[in-house]
């Protein structure tokens, strides 16, 4: 919760428990009175210093907009300043914006050479160490699949990523997503462990 994206990601994930383990008062109270607490401090001194609970979004749109359109951020006092939601939603269509999101996806995932797919998998935007991690990250992806378990990691990191891919092609900028580092290394953990707990006897036997 170091970044005002929390709020898009952590109020969805705990909606999607509620619904899941059906929550009653209790429970919903236990997770709303922490998020509060902590959320809020964070929220009412962005509120004071920038007229916006989300004012840090909007002083980021601007630099975002001018990677996109001038090739870069730092020429951002030559446009117009915009909110994020203008970025997302006035500056281009939905389609669009879906498109340019699940692109940014495959890109960061699956394309060796995305510089992001190296920063994320310890190693640097412009060299390939990442090559020794990425099976492990791709298996640690089917694994988590498999299991319940697994599939709520996977949505927790989906949520935190939300849409801020769309961006990986205009604004490498480590810090745009790295704070899902973690997570993608839970990914290589996972990838790790099923590699480990790989019988070749009985995978052969099934067959």
């Amino acid at each position: 919760m170091t970044r005002v994206q929390f709020v898009f990601s952590v109020i969805p994930l705990a909606a999607l428990a509620a619904w899941r383990f059906g929550w009653g008062k209790k429970e919903a109270l236990r997770c709303l009175i922490p998020f509060v607490i902590l959320a809020a401090p964070y929220l009412a001194v962005t509120w004071a210093r920038t007229g916006s609970m989300f004012g840090q979004l909007h002083q980021h749109a601007s630099y975002y907009q001018a990677a996109e359109k001038l090739g870069d951020p730092l020429r951002a006092n030559e446009l117009p300043r915009i909110t994020a939601w203008q970025l997302l939603f006035a500056n281009q269509s939905i389609p669009s914006l879906i498109h340019k999101t699940l692109r940014g996806y495959a890109e960061i995932f699956f394309n060796p050479a995305n510089p992001y797919n190296r920063i994320f998998l310890n190693s640097h935007y412009a060299r390939s160490w990442n090559a020794l991690f990425l099976p492990f990250f791709w298996l640690g992806l089917g694994a988590c699949l498999k299991r319940t378990e697994g599939r709520w990691l996977l949505i927790s990191g989906f949520l935190f990523l939300n849409i801020l891919p769309f961006l990986q092609d205009h604004f490498r900028e480590p810090r745009l997503l790295f704070h899902a580092a973690p997570w993608v290394a839970m990914m290589v953990a996972a990838g790790l462990g099923a590699v480990a707990q790989f019988r070749p006897r009985r995978f052969f036997q099934a067959k």
